[in-house]
């Protein structure tokens, strides 16, 4: 078995696909977006298209910064190097939403947006890269009103799931709750019982006795399959794999490390998506310490 083969953490991985990767998102995920050229027929039609064309090249920037994080995870890559560039991550996620674009937000309601967020705000507990926990709701979409347009000064609309999530991570800042969940057939709904397991019906006082290992495992279980509407469900599946960077809930790390769910004993079906080495390290370090945030 070769070198690369034995330290991946990702088993859908290829060390080509990996080279190939890696080599043209270092490439392209650090180009100035303000230097490119814009097409003509965009710079045509005024400031505001121009604008957009930049926050677009921008965001997919954004995309590439994060596959790369996943793609040095779930390749094995050394942790001091995966936290250095995950800090790289979060900080240009940073530029862009409160510098750059701040006019531009996630939509929570969105699948690939409720994904992003879970993983931004797992990456910065396990990177320690507290600053970040107080940045990223800022990055959500208030609701919109009848047109369809977003209600200007609104507070960032989260679900039940989230606003539980963003209460364990010591969030602080004002936030709008939908009535309802906006994934009420996902995962997510466990959220809150894993972060208050529910009391015991015959005795309110007392836990129901269901450990949270348990609710986090369930979690995992049911963790891709609530994905399915991402971009990136079966990658691995796609062109030999080439588009795959790797399949982890890093928002499992927030339980793990706040809550200390415990997870030892656990089936391996239900681990392949937990980032055990990523959390390992962030406990050997003293991550994950939020007061003051």
């Amino acid at each position: 078995m070769c070198e690369f083969e034995k330290n991946k953490r990702a088993i859908y991985l290829i060390e080509n696909n990996f080279l190939r990767k890696k080599k043209f998102l270092e490439e392209y995920k650090d180009i100035e977006f303000w230097s490119m050229e814009i097409p003509e027929w965009i710079a045509g039609q005024g400031e505001k298209q121009v604008r957009n064309w930049y926050s677009s090249r921008s965001d997919t920037q954004l995309s590439d910064y994060m596959k790369y994080v996943q793609l040095l995870y779930s390749a094995g890559i050394p942790m001091p190097e995966v936290v250095s560039a995950t800090h790289d991550m979060l900080e240009r996620f940073h530029k862009h939403f409160d510098i750059d674009f701040p006019e531009d937000k996630l939509q929570l309601w969105e699948a690939d947006s409720y994904a992003y967020i879970l993983w931004l705000l797992g990456l910065a507990v396990l990177s320690n890269h507290k600053e970040s926990l107080n940045r990223i709701p800022g990055w959500l979409s208030p609701d919109l009103d009848e047109n369809g347009e977003r209600i200007l000064g609104g507070a960032p609309l989260v679900d039940a799931p989230m606003k539980a999530l963003l209460d364990l991570v010591g969030y602080r800042g004002r936030v709008q709750v939908n009535p309802k969940p906006f994934f009420p057939k996902s995962v997510y709904m466990l959220i809150p019982d894993i972060i208050h397991p529910p009391k015991n019906p015959d005795n309110p006082f007392e836990p129901s006795g269901i450990p949270r290992g348990r609710l986090l495992r369930d979690y995992l279980k049911g963790w891709y399959k609530t994905n399915k509407d991402t971009y990136w469900y079966d990658y691995h599946k796609v062109r030999d794999g080439e588009l795959f960077f790797g399949y982890w809930a890093f928002e499992t790390a927030i339980f793990t490390l706040l809550l200390h769910a415990d997870m030892e004993g656990q089936p391996l079906k239900a681990m392949s998506f937990y980032p055990k080495d990523y959390i390992e390290y962030a406990c050997k370090h003293g991550f994950a310490v939020l007061d003051g945030i």
